[in-house]
C-alpha cells in the first residue's frame, strides 16, 4: 500500500469549526465546511490491487472503522460520519474499484479480496465495520473468509440474495460498456428524488444536492459492473459459516426486498440482533450522521455511561 500522504493507519484528528460541540451534528450552516475539513485533514492512500489501484482515505484515532459504501456512493458521503467518530474511532473511507477509474469487472470475491488488503493493514488489530448495501454484502463474505480480522459488523440494506429485474438487468448489461459519469443518464435525478429527497433535513437542501453531486461523479461501468455483483451474489448457503457478531439495522424507506433479505440474514447468521432507525431513509450517513453515529457508539463500544449528557443535535 503507496500512502499519498502518510501511512494509511495514520489519520489526523482535525479540529471542529470554532464554537462546535464535539459530538454535535454538522448544522446546516456549516456542514460544508467540516466536508472540506475531512477531505484536507484526513490522511490519503492508495493501495495497488490486481486490475486497479484503490484510493481512500483515514481519520480518527482509535479501534480501525471500516465505512463501506452502498452502490453509488462514493467514499465522501461517509465524511459527516467520520468527522463525528474521529474521536472514538480510526475511520477507513475508500471507493470501490470501478467507481472512478476504469477496472475490470469484479466479482464480489474480488471486493472482498480488496477489503481484506486494506483490513490487513493493521496487523493484531481487529476491524469493526459498518456497511450499506454493496458495502454489507462484501463485508459478510469476508467475515466467512476471514472471521478473525473483523470485531463486528453493523449493516443495512442488505440482502444475501437478489433477483434483479429485466430493467436493471439490461442496464447493468449495457452500461458496463457506456463511457462517461452517471450525471449523463436520463431520469437519474428522478430516481434519487423518489427515493431519497424526503429524508434529508428539509432546510438543508444543499446537502441533497451534495449527494446528487457526488453519484453524478461515478464511472457508468463502473457501477454497472457492481450493480452485476449484486445481482449474481448469494450467500444465503454460507450464513450460519459466518461467526462474527452482526447487528442488522433497518430503517424507514427500505422497500418489500429489503425488509425480507434482513429477514433471511436475521434466519441464517449465527449472531445476529436487530436495531432501528427512524426517519433517516437508505443513506443515513448523509441523511442524519449524528444518530447513526450515535448507533455505531452503543453497538461497537457500548451504551454511554448514565451520567454523560449527549448535545441536543445528537439527542434527535
Amino acid at each position: 500500500m503507496e500512502p499519498a500522504s502518510g501511512n494509511l493507519p495514520g489519520a489526523s484528528p482535525g479540529t471542529l469549526p470554532d464554537g462546535a460541540p464535539p459530538s454535535a451534528c454538522p448544522p446546516p450552516l456549516f456542514w460544508h465546511d467540516i466536508v472540506r475539513r475531512v477531505a484536507e485533514t484526513a490522511t490519503p492512500w492508495t493501495l495497488e490491487r490486481p486490475g486497479t489501484v484503490l484510493s481512500g482515505q483515514t481519520l480518527g484515532e482509535g479501534p480501525p472503522l471500516l465505512l463501506l459504501n452502498g452502490l453509488a456512493e462514493p467514499r465522501e458521503c461517509q465524511f459527516l460520519l467520520a468527522w463525528l467518530l474521529r474521536e472514538q474511532f480510526r475511520c477507513v473511507m475508500f471507493d470501490w474499484r470501478g467507481v472512478r477509474t476504469a477496472a475490470p469487472r469484479p466479482t464480489l470475491d474480488t471486493l472482498a479480496d480488496d477489503l481484506l488488503d486494506i483490513a490487513d493493514h493493521w496487523p493484531g488489530e481487529t476491524n469493526f465495520a459498518w456497511g450499506s448495501g454493496l458495502g454489507g454484502l462484501v463485508a459478510l463474505r469476508a467475515a466467512r473468509r476471514a472471521p478473525s480480522r473483523f470485531r463486528k459488523l453493523l449493516l443495512a440494506g442488505v440482502c444475501p440474495h437478489r433477483t434483479l429485474s429485466w430493467g436493471e438487468r439490461l442496464l447493468c448489461g449495457v452500461g458496463g460498456y457506456l463511457p462517461g459519469n452517471v450525471w449523463l443518464v436520463p431520469g437519474r435525478s428522478t430516481v434519487y428524488r423518489l427515493n431519497h429527497r424526503r429524508w434529508f433535513p428539509p432546510l438543508d437542501p444543499d446537502r441533497y444536492r451534495f449527494l446528487l453531486d457526488l453519484s453524478g461523479r461515478c464511472r457508468i461501468a463502473g457501477l454497472a459492473h457492481l450493480g452485476q455483483v449484486l445481482g449474481e451474489a448469494d450467500l444465503r448457503g454460507e450464513l450460519a459459516a459466518i461467526p462474527t457478531e452482526t447487528v442488522l439495522l433497518s430503517t424507514e424507506g427500505q422497500g418489500a426486498d429489503l425488509r425480507a433479505g434482513a429477514d433471511e440474514l436475521a434466519a441464517g447468521l449465527p449472531h445476529v440482533s436487530r436495531t432501528h432507525l427512524h426517519s433517516t431513509g437508505l443513506l443515513p450517513a448523509l441523511t442524519h450522521p449524528h444518530r447513526l453515529a450515535a448507533i455505531i457508539r452503543e453497538q461497537f463500544l457500548g451504551p454511554a455511561p448514565a451520567s454523560s449528557s449527549a448535545p441536543a443535535e445528537a439527542r434527535k
